[in-house]
């Protein structure tokens, strides 16, 4: 695997942190949002701090169940039709 520059370490550290704020913010620990993506939780903590070792696809599914439009100035994806529980819809 090729090292990241430091401009991907910036960015992914960034994302990182937006994602266990969002996290926090819904009330969701790390094994819950790793049970909602199918991942695991060591997975989605390597993601928040940024480690480069999280794969891209795992970055946009905990993007989508978190409500993330876009980060940046990329979208992220479309509104989610994933149900929360509690049953309302993200998005």
């Amino acid at each position: 695997m090729r090292q990241m520059t430091a401009s991907e370490l910036r960015l992914a550290a960034a994302f990182g942190q937006r994602i266990r704020e969002r996290r926090l913010e819904l009330g969701y620990t790390q094994d819950k949002l790793a049970m909602l993506v199918g991942a695991n939780r060591r997975a989605i903590g390597e993601l928040e701090n940024g480690k480069g070792k999280s794969y891209l696809g795992l970055a946009l599914s905990v993007a989508d169940t978190l409500g993330f439009a876009q980060l940046g100035d990329v979208s992220v994806s479309h509104k989610s039709t994933r149900r929360l529980p509690g049953g309302e819809a993200n998005g």
